[in-house]
């Protein structure tokens, strides 16, 4: 027996002794306590695996959901909100209901969440089943960006700027997908000392990330010293509500920043995303240097320099096709812009070496990145197709099939094979002064030009 339901037995027993003492029995009180004896308690714990403290203003709540028979909204039978006072999770809840609230034939469930004010929120991410012993278990709770509609329970997504990529973060269970440069990736819980740590792939094409609250480490391969620093950004900052078609977006680094300009709409995340400016653009130049972007006014004025010169990423070597200039804030903030993709889209690229050795067969081989994640090509005997993803680093080159005419000669066929090995899993390319692209994949590197 608990000690809230052992609290009402006594509380009743207590009712009835005392008017017994007084005389005439209070039979509207013995009704009463009649009725709490007869209410029933569910009990649920909430818990995290993000193992960070939540602070003294955080709350707990429970709700208990009536779940019909035959399918249907689910209906609200109780809720218990507990005020956690410097308590962490895991966190116990009962919530106390009536029987006679519960439409016939149905069964029950329970959703939790833990709010930390305008810090984070958890949420279940699906109602957990209410056993006959009144038990719902222990509920993992996922962590979910605070903004109007999670406050009103719904899921979403947070957003971490990191040294090289925008990433947004959306907690499921057990797992987790991880979205920047246009890809979502799947992730699953890994063993982690502290915080909550996800992982997919292998190698060169692993991804992982580490949410330690509001700051989390994120890298693309194996390498220990490959890890990025990120920082939680404030919801307001999502770019949601532009258009993504039409957006322009450059970033740089040391302090971390970034840009997204659409339409006459300009948005600047400074220092790593602690600093936002929203302005509208009210100039827009063609000089000999490139296009200057004005917009803002007083200590919030921005002004922009794009130019069209081949630009990488100072720290994950990522090429863009614009050098982007920033005066903000009596600052000069230095990157690169543009879509990276569109560096190879545009037509077939023919390949002149492979491991540091010419490339003479007739045909060369090709490849040619058509976009939206679809690429084609050729060997000296077969064709083949497959796809490729962007990432803040490169490309993931993926499920490549290829025809099977077998080659006249021997030697075609090695140059063939050499090259096909190459197209699975992690690429870094970067480009020339005469315009060649350098590839490294796999366990070998190729060079190729435009057809």
């Amino acid at each position: 027996m608990t000690f809230r339901r052992s609290a009402l037995l006594l509380a009743g027993a207590s009712a009835f002794a005392w008017t017994a003492a007084c005389g005439e029995p209070d039979l509207n009180g013995a009704q009463q306590a009649v009725q709490q004896v007869e209410r029933e308690t569910v009990r649920a714990t909430l818990a995290y695996r993000e193992r960070i403290a939540v602070g003294p203003d955080a709350v707990a709540e429970a709700v208990l959901l009536a779940v019909p028979a035959e399918g249907g909204e689910l209906e609200e039978v109780a809720r218990q909100t507990v005020p956690l006072l410097g308590a962490q999770p895991p966190v116990a809840v009962e919530i106390v209901y009536d029987p006679a609230d519960v439409p016939e034939g149905a069964s029950l469930a329970v959703t939790g969440r833990i709010e930390d004010g305008a810090r984070m929120v958890w949420n279940s991410p699906e109602p957990a089943a209410v056993g006959e012993d009144g038990q719902a278990g222990e509920m993992m709770l996922v962590r979910r960006a605070v903004s109007e509609d999670t406050a009103n329970g719904a899921s979403g997504g947070d957003l971490y700027q990191c040294q090289s990529v925008q990433l947004e973060a959306e907690f499921t269970d057990p797992g987790m997908q991880l979205t920047f440069d246009g890809n979502t990736y799947t992730l699953e819980p890994v063993e982690a000392a502290s915080g909550a740590r996800f992982a997919m792939g292998q190698g060169v094409s692993r991804v992982e990330f580490w949410s330690r609250g509001d700051d989390a480490l994120f890298r693309i391969g194996d390498d220990d010293a490959g890890w990025e620093e990120c920082s939680r950004m404030a919801p307001d900052a999502s770019m949601g509500d532009l258009d993504e078609a039409e957006q322009y977006v450059a970033l740089g680094q040391e302090p971390g920043w970034r840009l997204t300009l659409a339409g006459s709409a300009l948005r600047l995340l400074a220092d790593y995303g602690e600093r936002t400016v929203e302005a509208e653009v009210t100039a827009y130049d063609q000089t000999p240097d490139g296009d200057r972007i004005r917009a803002g006014e007083g200590d919030e004025a921005v002004e922009v320099l794009v130019s069209p010169e081949q630009c990488e990423d100072i720290m994950s070597g990522m090429p863009y096709p614009d050098t982007v200039t920033v005066l903000f804030d009596d600052r000069e903030l230095n990157g690169c812009g543009g879509d990276p993709e569109s560096l190879l889209a545009g037509g077939a690229w023919r390949v002149t070496e492979i491991g540091g050795e010419a490339v003479e067969t007739d045909p060369a081989p090709a490849i040619t990145f058509e976009g939206n994640g679809r690429m084609t090509g050729r060997g000296p005997c077969n064709t083949f197709t497959g796809g490729y993803e962007m990432t803040g680093e490169g490309i993931v080159l993926t499920g490549v099939a290829a025809t099977r005419r077998a080659c006249a000669d021997e030697s075609l066929n090695a140059v063939e094979q050499r090259f096909f090995a190459m197209l699975d899993g992690r690429a870094i390319y970067q480009f020339g002064e005469d315009g060649e692209m350098r590839v490294q994949a796999g366990d070998g590197e190729f060079v190729a030009i435009r057809d």
